[in-house]
């Protein structure tokens, strides 16, 4: 289900010069609230063109329900973390959920859904926090609280913080993350990678092998993958650059590079690269197969590797590659005793990667918490915030393993 659409206060999209979409928020009146503006911004390169687009449609159906309802701009104000403005933020939430904001007829709308209800609460309690930064924040008695002092801003995100999180909305359960096992990549690398299945035409599986190669062995995002040019990759080495560089141990490394709205990219639905600019390192044998296979692929029309079939050189889609991941899950569902359940995309096997790394960066269990900027710059990961769900379990299990080596250290050494 859609947002409601804000009548008072809407999400604006702009253009740079360079062609990237920008968005913010723009008031009835055609000025831009400052903190919006600011606070745009400074998430411009923390996610997508698509991602700032859904907090700027959170963020204005808070201004409008402020103008709206009390009467305010809430430019005007910093929400301050005390019990009654605690109630403002709840009415908010309630009207929002009903529909209520930006909706002048009146009629009875479909109340919105869990999901998205929680991702607006995550984007109000971002926003607060960055509009209490200490040259925004404001000090003196509230305006809607004349016999109330302003709180501290320590006190005020410790008391929103704990305001938002009690209205979350409980969502119904979905099915465990699990990384594969080793016996589920065997049977996939076997369809994929082998052609065993004969999924695949012979002329699309190099194409598939090496997709599932470069997810499975670098963690980068298929959508990253989809970005992929050749302006991107290494230039082939000689024998002799190769000999110094592997005496100085240098890796090679491919780049991932954040364009968004890029005017060469001719697909309808372009994909998008969800985080800042970074460099991915490979195995020397995947990293002269992708070269040599992107040899192959250079047409005149575009840059991108990864492209439709040999008779059609349009880039290939993120429909068409998530198709792929469909069928290599039919495939082992259809070959495998016992796996009528399984499943299989892009997603859960770069999540996979993410498991094995941190098996691989911890071999004696995890003692303390899990420092991610640490971990991300390690292997070179923007983040691991899409893994986290499939890396809880790995957490606690190593938990309890190096308590219970702990405990019974303890015993040997009383006993």
């Amino acid at each position: 289900m859609l947002d409601p659409v804000i009548a008072d206060c809407v999400p604006l999209s702009l253009r740079f010069p360079t062609g990237e979409r920008f968005w913010t928020v723009m008031r009835s009146d055609g000025t831009l609230p400052r903190i919006v503006l600011q606070f745009a911004l400074e998430q411009r390169d923390r996610g997508s063109s698509s991602r700032l687009e859904n907090q700027m449609r959170r963020i204005s159906a808070l201004y409008s329900w402020y103008s709206s309802k009390l009467g305010i701009d809430f430019e005007q104000m910093i929400v301050a973390g005390t019990r009654p403005q605690l109630q403002h933020v709840r009415r908010a939430l309630n009207d929002y959920r009903t529909q209520e904001i930006g909706n002048p007829t009146g009629e009875s709308l479909p109340q919105l859904s869990a999901g998205i209800i929680n991702d607006c609460i995550t984007a109000w309690g971002t926003f607060f926090e960055f509009a209490v930064l200490p040259d925004n924040w404001q000090s003196g008695p509230h305006p809607l609280e004349t016999d109330s002092e302003r709180t501290t801003r320590r006190d005020y995100l410790r008391e929103l913080s704990f305001a938002l999180a009690q209205l979350r909305v409980p969502e119904s359960p979905s099915k465990p993350h699990e990384p594969f096992t080793a016996e589920e990549l065997s049977a996939v690398e076997a369809a994929v990678i082998q052609g065993k299945s004969q999924i695949f035409s012979p002329v699309t599986r190099p194409r598939n092998a090496l997709m599932y190669r470069l997810i499975r062995s670098g963690g980068i995002r298929i959508s990253e993958l989809l970005k992929l040019k050749h302006e991107h990759l290494p230039e082939l080495e000689t024998r002799s650059q190769k000999l110094l560089r592997e005496l100085s141990q240098r890796p090679r490394t491919i780049r991932i590079v954040r364009q968004p709205d890029d005017p060469t990219d001719p697909r309808a639905t372009e994909p998008n690269v969800k985080r800042g600019d970074r460099t991915v390192e490979l195995p020397d044998r995947l990293m002269s197969d992708l070269l040599a296979f992107a040899q192959t692929t250079r047409v005149a029309a575009h840059d991108f590797i990864l492209r439709r079939q040999d008779h059609d050189t349009s880039p290939l889609s993120l429909s068409r590659a998530q198709g792929i991941a469909k069928q290599i899950q039919s495939a082992i569902r259809r070959e495998c005793r016992g796996s009528d359940d399984f499943f299989f995309n892009w997603h859960r096997l770069r999540a996979t990667r993410a498991v094995e790394a941190v098996s691989e960066f911890f071999p004696d269990g995890i003692r303390t918490q899990l420092r991610e900027q640490a971990f991300c710059a390690y292997f070179g990961w923007a983040s691991l915030a899409s893994a986290e769900p499939y890396l809880k379990s790995l957490v606690f299990e190593r938990k309890a393993a190096s308590f219970e080596r702990q405990q019974q250290r303890r015993r040997e050494m009383s006993a």
